[in-house]
């Protein structure tokens, strides 16, 4: 599957540089962000902890630094490139998929959204997946390959780490 700096790189868009926000639990039982007591008065703060790949909660006195990197942009459709990330195989428009990235939408109410990057109705955008406090949300999109190949296509031989096609 594609990734978001693909995307990016067909369209052309550039991001901007990405903000961090400090969420912490304090002794009061309230996730604070960037020092102020978030207005969702929530409780629990769950978060991947990039280092160990797993899934965290903060507990009372502990903190965390999160990147807001999710963002939104339009496709163009006047380069192939852009008309290949929005267009169906039968050409028409409005391809859904998922891209292969991740993004963090950080809010100053006390709360994290862990979002998968995506491509929809002509847009790349970052849909929602989980919640720092504790609850899923349901999103279906498709994967859309790289290279598509004909039936036929099998692989004939491993030369060093690549593998060879044929018919």
């Amino acid at each position: 599957s594609i990734t978001v700096e693909d995307a990016n790189k067909i369209q052309p868009y550039k991001p901007n540089a990405f903000a961090t926000h400090t969420y912490k639990k304090e002794e009061d039982g309230y996730i604070y962000y960037d020092g102020t007591k978030g207005s969702g008065n929530y409780t629990t703060f769950n978060y991947n902890d990039e280092t160990s790949k797993t899934w965290k909660s903060l507990a009372k006195g502990e903190s965390v630094v999160m990147p807001q990197s999710a963002y939104n942009y339009t496709i163009g459709t006047t380069k192939n490139g852009q008309k290949m990330l929005s267009y169906k195989a039968d050409g028409s428009t409005n391809a859904s998929y998922w891209l292969a990235s991740r993004a963090v939408n950080c809010y100053s109410y006390g709360s994290v959204d862990f979002d998968m990057r995506n491509v929809y109705g002509g847009y790349v955008l970052s849909s929602r997946l989980y919640y720092s406090y504790g609850s899923a949300y349901g999103n279906s999109r498709g994967v859309r390959p790289v290279v598509s190949l004909e039936s036929g296509v099998q692989l004939t031989e491993k030369v060093g780490d690549t593998w060879n096609l044929g018919k």
